[in-house]
């Protein structure tokens, strides 16, 4: 059984031995106890194999250098012992490049372990070739392959600038392609062997390699260090990648590529677009693009359109048109807000030929403070694929990381269990790694709000969080009146709940009363090693509240004190104080 299944392995072609050879492999090894070997046990492979191309006598000859094996190897777990058997053979085998077979070409009989051996490979022809040894000790083998050899010379890589593919200036669709010969091979000295051939070719499709549609072999014009053209004549309109090849008796170097467009392009981005609040509105100018979108020529720049939309970014689809198809450079948005709002100008230039990519204007904050009741859900519906965004467009996430936690999404992740939103379709959270080494903040901070009219402001808000036992990440509820400066109203220490699952949080805002502007952050704070998901779902900031109307839990409110007007207190305070969610009289 064993000497019909190395016969079914030695017919397998390179790609076979390395993938289902090598398991086959494993598995006569493992069945088989080979003369002196331990079953399981497999002879080690040759040591320092080594190629030489030695030319004598006018012919091409490849030495091939190696040391026996001393070592047996355990083909379960790869560990080495030293060999108890003597070595059977090693036979030499060889493969022309690309090609997926080897055939052997030499056997060594009965070497010594540890013998420095030596095959010559005579009178081989020009080309790349893969060597192999197979090392022998009865039925059980091992293989081991040399660093490929070029028997010959290769002509080096082309360098930049060395192909080049232009147009005509006469006839835009006719391509003149131009190689310089290289006069160097591959280890950078003087090419020696002739050039034999050069091919030119086009990428097309899905294909790696390119598809020749031209071969010059004169080889009086085929001389190291010139140059060569060759015209493509009626070339289609589009985008064109054209490649080269140059040839010696041992093979090609690497396809040199130059790319282009042909024809009439579609126009590129339109440039310096700027937005500035004026009296009159927004007005918002830019200029015209300055080279087609691939980089060809985009025609009469007369025939040039724009449209301008006002969204969140250039990937916005629910952006709000405010002119379409104009040839002006400038346009006013007269739109009123009715509260404070973040956004950006989106203009896309179109031609007879096409469409241009989106550029986006810098950001604009324009509008009136928010007014109470501020409310947040995460449910406003972004694009497409359902992805949420916020209500309200002045949120900010800020980070000392390279990425901010904070994110929004329809679901979350932790402890194998996944968050759903509160409630509607999405939610807010920060997303800290369970096995990561954490040192970051990240912030989520809301746009101006009007507390002039607040006397308690409260805000009330749902929190996903976990009774594992604490974990190195803290939620903090800060409150601000310029924007620069946070007060912390509320610090919240994640993994402390009673139980898996939301629970409502009210965080009293007495720094925000009859506040003319006031923001609202959420700041996370992960500091330690493995954390969780902080999630947050249906935000709500009431101006009046009549009183706390629920606490989150025993292990986050114990030390939280309010009185009816929602204030929190000191634990000392006297009268009718709320306590956990209870009243009580002190």
């Amino acid at each position: 059984m064993t000497n019909v299944l190395l016969h079914i392995l030695k017919s397998l072609p390179l790609w076979g031995r390395f993938g289902g050879g090598l398991l086959l492999l494993l598995f006569v090894c493992t069945i088989a106890s080979a003369e002196g070997l331990p079953v399981g046990y497999i002879p080690a492979s040759v040591k320092d194999f080594a190629l030489k191309w030695v030319v004598e006598g006018g012919k091409n000859n490849v030495e091939i250098t190696f040391t026996a094996p001393t070592e047996m190897m355990n083909s379960r777990d790869y560990s080495k012992a030293p060999l108890t058997a003597p070595i059977t053979k090693i036979e030499i085998m060889r493969s022309a490049a690309m090609d997926d077979g080897f055939q052997v070409i030499g056997t060594l009989e009965n070497p010594t372990a540890g013998e420095a051996l030596k095959w010559v490979d005579k009178d081989v022809a020009f080309g790349t070739y893969d060597y192999m040894a197979q090392v022998y000790v009865g039925d059980a083998m091992d293989w081991a392959n040399a660093e490929p050899i070029v028997v010959g010379e290769l002509p080096a890589d082309l360098k930049p600038g060395e192909f080049t593919a232009t147009t005509d200036p006469s006839d835009p669709y006719c391509v003149i392609l131009e190689v310089t010969l290289p006069s160097t091979n591959s280890l950078g000295e003087p090419l020696k062997m002739p050039i034999t051939k050069v091919e030119f070719g086009e990428m097309s499709g899905m294909s790696f390699l390119p598809e020749v549609f031209y071969t010059e072999d004169a080889e009086e014009v085929l001389v190291p260090g010139t140059k060569l053209q060759y015209v493509v004549e009626k070339a289609s309109n589009g985008n064109h990648t054209f490649s080269v090849a140059v040839y010696t008796a041992a093979g090609s170097n690497y396809p040199a590529m130059s790319s282009l467009f042909i024809g009439k392009d579609q126009p590129g981005r339109v440039q310096n677009i700027q937005a500035k609040v004026t009296d009159d509105g927004i007005v918002v100018t830019w200029e015209a693009p300055i080279e087609g979108l691939n980089g060809g020529d985009m025609g009469n720049l007369s025939a040039i359109t724009y449209t301008v939309k006002r969204g969140a970014d250039q990937y916005d689809e629910s952006a709000v048109v405010i002119a379409k198809d104009i040839k002006e450079f400038s346009v006013t948005d007269k739109t009123t807000f009715t509260e404070e709002s973040k956004f950006v100008y989106i203009i896309t230039a179109k031609s007879p030929y096409g469409e241009g990519y989106p550029t986006c204007s810098n950001q604009i904050v324009v509008g009136p403070a928010s007014t109470l009741p501020f409310s947040e859900n995460f449910d406003v519906p972004l694009d497409q694929w359902g992805n949420t965004t916020t209500k309200h467009s002045t949120w900010v996430k800020e980070s000392n990381g390279y990425f901010c936690a904070w994110q929004i999404g329809q679901n979350t992740y932790a402890n194998d269990k996944e968050v759903k939103p509160h409630s509607g379709k999405g939610l807010l959270y920060a997303f800290y790694s369970p096995w990561g080494n954490l040192n970051q903040w990240d912030s989520f901070t809301s746009g101006t709000i009007d507390f002039s009219a607040a006397e308690s402001p409260l805000l009330t808000f749902w929190l996903y969080d976990w009774q594992q036992g604490g974990s190195p990440v803290s939620l903090k509820v800060q409150t601000s009146t310029d924007g620069t400066k946070f007060a912390t109203a509320e610090t919240i220490n994640i993994g402390n709940a009673t139980e898996d699952g939301w629970h409502e949080v009210t965080v009293a805002l007495p720094a925000l009363k009859n506040a003319a502007k006031g923001k609202i952050r959420f700041l996370t704070e992960a500091i330690g090693t493995g954390g969780v998901p902080v999630a947050i779902d249906d935000i709500l900031i009431e101006g009046n509240a009549t009183g706390i109307k629920t606490v989150r839990n025993e292990a986050h409110t114990m030390q939280n004190y309010y009185n009816l007007a929602g204030q929190r207190v000191s634990k000392d305070a006297k009268g009718l104080i709320i306590k956990n969610g209870k009243k009580f009289i002190r």
